[in-house]
């Protein structure tokens, strides 16, 4: 995240997390650490299951822009159109 905002100031940094592991949005809206609604976050992108920490929190407040939550439909969708066009297999977190 830093490292497009320190080539660039100007540059504007986007964040996108699943619905079904949102803390991070959430927790963007409240300015406070918020931990996930639910017991087990239920999201296909299983890198993101972890809670915000305290050192990267204010450095995304710092530099991001917008945290857009996206359903597991559209990682998969996504996921799919890199494999067919540019034949790369993402993992989806």
């Amino acid at each position: 995240v830093n490292g497009g905002k320190a080539l660039k100031p100007s540059c504007r940094v986007f964040l996108a997390e699943p619905k079904g592991a949102d803390d991070t949005q959430r927790s963007f809206s409240e300015g406070r650490i918020l931990s996930h609604t639910a017991d087990k976050p239920n999201t296909i992108a299983d890198g993101l299951l972890t809670t915000l920490g305290d050192l990267a929190f204010p450095i995304l407040q710092r530099t991001v822009e917008k945290v857009i939550c996206v359903d597991d439909h559209q990682i998969a969708k996504a996921m799919r159109l890199a494999m067919e066009r540019m034949k790369v297999v993402l993992e989806p977190s």
